[in-house]
């Protein structure tokens, strides 16, 4: 694990992430105050809201449990959090007034989020996080390897 540039011992190595899962934004979209969304309708709120839809969920190794702001991601220089449930294939994330647009880049972890915060998050292991990534993810390399 230490290879991937993740250890979750008490020493202090200077490892950096050397993997990362990353996505894409499909859709922007309004939801009006008080409409909620993804399965049951739920994350509902009191304001208006713009919407971002990444095509990922639970059958791609996001875990459920990120769902209903509990998770976040990292888009265009900060945090979101997750609106709704986890889909099987979608996760939904407030970009309330960042001016996202379709095709904007999403770490969902790597070098600004970091999986081993994911994971305390999801209530697991970072270990647990890497190997759930699912085959149909693409997976690409880069920096010569």
């Amino acid at each position: 694990i230490c290879l991937l540039g993740i250890d979750e011992s008490k020493e202090e190595w200077g490892l950096e992430p050397a993997v990362s899962f990353n996505t894409i934004v499909t859709q922007v979209r309004r939801l009006s105050a008080g409409e909620g969304l993804s399965y049951r309708f739920t994350g509902a709120e009191s304001s208006d809201r713009e919407i971002a839809w990444l095509p990922v969920g639970y059958a791609d190794g996001y875990p459920r449990c990120l769902g209903n702001g509990i998770g976040v991601v990292f888009i265009k220089g900060v945090y979101a959090k997750s609106v709704g449930r986890v889909c099987m294939g979608l996760v939904a994330i407030d970009v309330t007034g960042l001016g996202v647009v379709e095709g904007e880049k999403v770490e969902l972890f790597g070098r600004n989020l970091c999986v081993m915060e994911l994971a305390k998050k999801a209530e697991t292991i970072s270990y647990e996080l890497l190997v759930r990534v699912h085959g149909r993810v693409i997976r690409t390399s880069s920096g010569g390897v």
